[in-house]
């Protein structure tokens, strides 16, 4: 079983020296198909205007949905 750790990201980390491209949606998702890679699942969690703890609910209600096992710590 993989486990991943959550963290936020300091001004050192890799995101903030190196950068990142953010692509439509609807892009990422084709460019995913065209190499051949299938998404799992794909659902909003939350909108524009909603408060983090909102979406942070809905992200965790969504990965249990999708057979993630969420320990609380």
């Amino acid at each position: 079983m993989v486990k991943y750790k959550i963290k936020i990201a300091d001004e050192n980390s890799d995101i903030f020296k190196e950068g990142f491209k953010i692509t439509p949606v609807k892009q990422y998702l084709k460019d995913k198909e065209d190499k051949g890679l299938k998404n799992h699942f794909f659902e909003p969690i939350g909108k524009k205007g909603d408060s983090k703890d909102k979406i942070l609910k809905n992200l965790v209600q969504t990965l249990i949905k999708n057979g993630w096992k969420i320990k609380k710590g």
